[in-house]
């Protein structure tokens, strides 16, 4: 946690105007802070999930697999 945290005013003071987060696992358990810590910056971030959106984050690049019937089309190719 400690080089996330450091890392943001890197980040702010380097001259970046927004921040891209990836689906990388370890940063899963951090999502709460990165969401944190960008909102403390004024950083807009984007976000692999929307579940990141739900705790506060700005916007998320997935698609909603279970509004667009994905569920089901994985379903299908599955069985």
């Amino acid at each position: 946690m400690c080089s996330i945290t450091t890392a943001f005013p890197a980040i702010s003071n380097g001259g970046y105007e927004g921040l891209v987060v990836t689906t990388d696992p370890f940063l899963e358990p951090y999502t709460a802070r990165i969401i944190a810590l960008a909102s403390e910056r004024r950083l807009p971030a984007i976000y692999p999930f929307s579940v990141a959106v739900e705790q506060g984050g700005l916007m998320s690049y997935s698609a909603d697999l279970l509004s667009c019937g994905g569920v089901r089309r994985v379903m299908s190719i599955v069985s």
